[in-house]
């Protein structure tokens, strides 16, 4: 189920009405719900993009609104890892495998 916050909302099509999106490095902005892909071997799921106040339960916004912006994901190697801005996600080597429909 999807946390709306007073920062942000969710469309039907799952797309955030706020515009603070982060990129992916192809350019594909990032969506809470996406399944991507980690170090080329690890996966996970995006689980709040910070600055849009979008996350997926249990997580809320007033967990996480300390760290101002970036995103968190839920990785199969090490829990919940927050990424703080696009460099980190491409240092990271994150990419979209699947979107959430």
């Amino acid at each position: 189920m999807l946390y709306s916050g007073a920062k942000g909302t969710m469309t039907p099509n799952n797309r955030n009405v706020r515009g603070h999106e982060m990129l992916y490095r192809d350019g594909q902005a990032i969506h809470v719900g996406d399944v991507v892909r980690i170090d080329l071997r690890h996966q996970g799921t995006v689980v709040g993009c910070i600055e849009d106040g979008v996350y997926l339960q249990p997580h809320t916004e007033e967990q996480w609104t300390h760290l101002r912006q970036g995103v968190l994901i839920d990785t199969s190697f090490g829990g919940l890892v927050h990424y703080p801005d696009e460099t980190a996600l491409e240092s990271a080597q994150v990419e979209l495998l699947r979107r959430q429909s």
